[in-house]
């Protein structure tokens, strides 16, 4: 955060999370033991695809897992809320409150997947950011520098696709309707919101 940089690694073996931090000048260790059904924070939806309600609607899922950037274990819930049009595609919504153990800490996303899991925005309205699939690199990183040895660094061989992902390829039905002549509008994605009423419905 700020001019602060440090690195956080994380190693899980059994019950047992150890978990090795430095700034560049010091640097500690801590091991922790993992309540059981702890994951990675960034494994949720395939935690919730994985249960036998899946993205059935109206299903809220409490648990435990581990904030990645703190090393740490904190309380979530996600409601499946409702389905909606995503760039003109059938999504689910969920909302997604994390860290909910630290009211100062307690993050909210809603996030907008397909049927098969497929991320296609993340919106985060208390920090006014969203995140979203794009039909081409270029848009992706428009503004941006983008170094393609750095991005090999980061990800391997496996870099970003050079044009729009699988989930957002047109159909390949044929129909006789013309081409439009412009890319789908802004309002194709859902309408921002606050939902702070909706976010708040339990299952019954």
């Amino acid at each position: 955060m700020g001019n602060e940089i440090k690195l956080i690694e994380g190693s899980v073996k059994g019950d047992l999370l150890t978990i090795r931090k430095t700034d560049g000048a010091q640097k500690s260790t801590d091991t922790k033991k993992l309540r059981p059904g702890v994951f990675l924070s960034s494994m949720l939806l395939y935690v919730i695809m994985s249960n036998e309600n899946g993205l059935g609607l109206n299903k809220n899922y409490d648990y435990y897992a581990i904030a990645e950037e703190e090393g740490s274990v904190r309380m979530g819930s996600a409601f499946v809320q409702k389905k909606e049009k995503v760039l003109d595609l059938d999504a689910v919504k969920i909302l997604n409150k994390f860290k909910t153990d630290s009211k100062k800490d307690e993050e909210r996303y809603f996030v907008f997947v397909t049927e098969k899991g497929q991320v296609l925005l993340m919106r985060a309205p208390d920090k006014n950011i969203d995140v979203r699939f794009t039909k081409k690199r270029e848009d992706a990183v428009k503004g941006f520098e983008f170094d393609r040895q750095h991005m090999k660094i980061v990800f391997g061989d496996r870099l970003p696709l050079e044009s729009q992902p699988e989930v957002l390829k047109p159909s390949v039905k044929k129909s006789t309707q013309k081409k439009p002549s412009k890319e789908p509008a802004e309002e194709s994605l859902p309408e921002k919101t606050d939902d702070k009423e909706s976010g708040d419905k339990k299952a019954e």
